[in-house]
């Protein structure tokens, strides 16, 4: 009797052992769920400083390696004049900055090429007149007879290719803060300078003198962009 109780007992401990052995295989080679694929679409917020005066962009990630950048750049300076305040009363004002449409190609772990266009903001702007009479042997001229003087300087193209390489990204791929560092360049097909001027000035601001002008600043033709950028992903 008690043969066939301990016979009995390994037998039902045998076969729940199996019964569990198979259990455990059949959850084990079960595929697991399905992840939810990631996206390569995204999108950052940049500030950034450089040559160009300090801006913002967003950066839309079209791929890994594809990246879209809107932005601007703007500055303002007044001239300071106090130096010649007593000989001419005027203003002057430097304008720095535009509007970016780039698109970022990165080649390698951290280099990217990047292209696009820029609508230039950038202008230098000066008026004068005389601070006091200016005598002319023993005649005493105004100020307004003198003459007054305006002077605009800015690029000859409004929109300008651009071309830089980069180092880092403008957008992060598995963080939230990004850092980059550019060096390009924008092509103004030289500056354009208009002069004119009024009263016992009106000669100097004569056609010729206006081209003489623009031949002395002939010369330029590219205009150098340095840039750093801190970027921070949002989606």
């Amino acid at each position: 009797m008690k043969k066939h109780f301990y016979l009995l007992f390994l037998l039902t401990i045998f076969a729940a052992s199996d019964c569990w052995s198979q259990v455990v295989e059949e959850g084990g080679t079960q595929p697991p769920e399905p992840k939810e694929k990631k996206t390569d679409i995204g999108w950052a917020v940049g500030l950034k400083a450089g040559t160009l005066a300090p801006g913002a962009e967003v950066i839309m990630q079209l791929y890994p390696r594809l990246h879209l950048r809107l932005g601007g750049s703007y500055f303002n300076y007044n001239l300071d004049l106090t130096p010649i305040e007593d000989v001419v009363d005027g203003t002057g004002a430097v304008n720095i900055g535009g509007v970016n449409l780039l698109a970022n190609y990165h080649f390698g772990r951290v280099f990217f090429l990047s292209a696009g266009a820029i609508y230039n903001l950038t202008r230098i702007d000066a008026s004068g007149i005389s601070a006091k009479p200016v005598y002319v042997g023993s005649v005493e001229v105004a100020p307004e007879d003198v003459g007054r003087l305006e002077l605009t300087v800015k690029p000859k193209m409004a929109v300008s290719p651009y071309f830089g390489i980069g180092l880092g990204r403008v957008i992060s791929k598995y963080h939230r803060v990004s850092f980059a560092f550019e060096l390009g360049t924008t092509y103004i097909k030289q500056p354009f300078a208009d002069f004119q001027t009024t009263g016992m000035l009106k000669p100097t601001s004569s056609q010729e003198q206006v081209d003489q002008l623009n031949e002395n600043l002939s010369w330029i033709y590219f205009y150098p962009i340095l840039n750093f950028q801190l970027g921070f992903r949002i989606i």
